[in-house]
């Protein structure tokens, strides 16, 4: 399904269902359709100046905490982003920009392949090809958000929960734990903080780490590494365990934090370290983590991965994989025109 734009001038004309959302708040539909935690229509006005300096000055890393506050304040109403699926935060950003703002947004990097690769190499564009594959030129194109996106209704068999039974020979349940059906935003927050207090790094491979990122940076540009100091074989192994246990740990924390039940047993209200502990039992095997991984997976819903445009290689219009990130849609906005106003000299 394309997206369409709402026209702004006609917004004072729609049916709104409250009637206390004031006019400046434009009605957004969702295509999770009331499911997932997230309403089925939104009242969002526009980002102010403070709101895009507060997304803008921050890291990549500390963007998610912002970005929830951020889009808390633009909602009309009781909202809190946290708990939406991550699709649903990526579908709301690129609507309200395509709606106040503009629906291109402009010199997106384009996600060139291997087909790219093969068609300088067919018609003699080695030049070109250097210059693409050591980076010093990045094609780009203005992407139009009404005719190059696709968002996906949500399936209507998706609920909120999902329900995984292990059997035994007789096919008596032997392990039924339930989860909640999809990932929210708000998560890696409260991943972040586990993983910090459980987790904390003292600096005490530094060292090795810093030597470790020379000695790649070396094989990759093909010097000789014989030039850097010999790496302690012991502090690197040391280094690597730690790094699989925090690996380890995340992954199981991540699971707790969906698991709602454990053989009828309620679990919303217990901490991670508590849901770990079910985690942990024998029952709990590899193939569960997989088959909640998997369904996270195809969870499809909201903007979808493709995009299509004019390849400004080879000039054809093309389909190709492309994820939208919060901060593409938040340097947009600081950099794009906004539909609607109109500047004159009095």
């Amino acid at each position: 399904m394309a997206m369409d734009l709402i026209d702004l001038d006609k917004v004072e004309k729609m049916e709104i269902p409250l009637a206390s959302v004031p006019l400046s708040y434009l009605p957004i539909e969702l295509s999770t359709r009331g499911r997932l935690g997230v309403p089925k229509i939104v009242y969002c006005r526009n980002f102010n100046t403070e709101d895009i300096l507060t997304l803008s000055m921050l890291s990549t890393t500390i963007i998610p905490e912002r970005m929830i506050a951020v889009l808390n304040s633009i909602l009309y109403g009781e909202n809190n982003v946290a708990l939406w699926p991550d699709k649903s935060i990526i579908e709301l950003l690129v609507k309200v920009y395509a709606n106040y703002f503009t629906p291109i947004l402009p010199q997106v990097k384009f996600p060139w392949d291997e087909s790219d690769i093969e068609w300088l190499k067919e018609h003699e564009e080695d030049k070109k090809l250097e210059l693409l594959q050591k980076g010093l030129w990045v094609p780009r194109v203005d992407l139009n958000i009404t005719e190059s996106i696709t968002i996906q209704i949500l399936d209507e068999d998706v609920k909120e929960t999902l329900t995984i039974r292990k059997k035994n020979k007789e096919g008596k349940d032997i392990l039924k734990v339930k989860f909640l059906s999809y990932p929210r935003y708000g998560d890696t927050l409260i991943l972040k903080k586990y993983m910090q207090d459980n987790y904390k790094d003292s600096g005490q491979f530094d060292k090795v780490r810093i030597q470790a990122e020379q000695y790649s940076l070396f094989v990759e540009q093909d010097k000789d590494v014989s030039l850097l100091p010999e790496i302690n074989i012991d502090e690197y192994l040391a280094w690597q365990t730690w790094e699989l246990q925090k690996e380890v740990a995340l992954a199981k924390a991540t699971q707790a934090l969906y698991l709602l039940e454990y053989n009828d047993t309620d679990l919303r209200e217990r901490t991670i370290e508590e849901k770990i502990n079910y985690i942990n039992m024998p029952e709990f095997d590899v193939v569960i983590s997989t088959k909640l991984n998997n369904h996270y997976e195809k969870l499809k819903f909201g903007v979808l991965p493709q995009i299509k445009v004019k390849n400004p290689i080879t000039g054809e219009v093309c389909v190709r994989h492309y994820v939208f990130r919060p901060d593409d849609i938040v340097s947009a906005v600081q950099s794009g025109e906004s539909n609607g106003y109109d500047i004159s000299y009095d």
